[in-house]
């Protein structure tokens, strides 16, 4: 399910500053812990790993990677694709964190509506992302 050439450019351009080939090295690392985390696991050797879908909505961001991964189970070698979620926390009152940050403008208050803006709508002001780096581990799944 490669998809990266559909949405690399479209994560660039919400998150200028995000490096994708990190984030995609952070999300298997998360695959090899988990499969490593299960019994009887052994030679986990990730293929190859492509972004499956990116996804924006009630807050959040999540780019998902598919991984073909191998590894054995006892002897026998097992070939698997699974999909880790990587979420990223826009507005975190609308994704239901009571206790989050929200995004207004330090400046005037007003409401920061798209990822990635600068510039308060309302009173120009220039705006610093805090969290920009902040992507995690959301689910990993068999595909």
């Amino acid at each position: 399910s490669g998809m990266t050439a559909v949405y690399a450019p479209s994560i660039q351009e919400d998150f200028p500053e995000l490096n994708l080939v990190e984030l995609k090295g952070i999300a298997e690392q998360h695959l090899k812990d988990y499969l490593s985390a299960k019994n009887n696991i052994t030679g986990i050797h990730i293929h190859t790993t492509e972004i499956k879908s990116y996804v924006k909505k009630s807050g959040t961001c999540v780019i998902i990677f598919q991984s073909g991964v191998q590894y054995f189970t006892g002897t026998k070698k097992v070939q698997a694709r699974y999909n880790i979620h990587m979420m990223y926390v826009q507005d975190a009152i609308e994704y239901g964190q009571a206790n989050g940050f929200s995004t207004t403008c330090p400046h005037c208050g007003g409401a920061i509506s798209d990822l990635g803006r600068k510039f308060c709508e309302y009173c120009g002001s220039e705006v610093i992302p805090i969290n920009i780096h902040v992507w995690e581990l959301h689910k990993i799944e068999e595909a």
